[in-house]
């Protein structure tokens, strides 16, 4: 989600993710349209940057994640229908 919700201090992360989807746009109008691309944005997920520990570093005391497992369940279904974006968690 930093790639269209940028966080302070995470500059170059945030640029990054953004660049990664400037570029995936882009493919997907070079590409033969045979060959689907998906773009995934994922927000908060339960990994080691959710942790106290990184959320008392660079702010926030109201981080909402989702599980590792539940996000990659619902990427693999939204790749199965075809979707182009696929934001997970879905409240992003």
């Amino acid at each position: 989600a930093t790639a269209k919700i940028p966080i302070p201090l995470l500059a170059v992360y945030s640029a990054s993710k953004a660049a990664l989807v400037g570029f995936f746009e882009a493919l997907k109008v070079e590409l033969n349209p045979e060959v689907q691309v998906t773009i995934v944005l994922p927000g908060i997920i339960a990994t080691d940057m959710s942790t106290p520990e990184f959320i008392k570093r660079y702010g926030s005391d109201c981080f909402l994640s989702e599980s590792v497992s539940r996000c990659a369940k619902n990427i693999f279904q939204g790749v199965y229908r075809g979707e182009v974006y696929i934001e997970e968690p879905s409240w992003i």
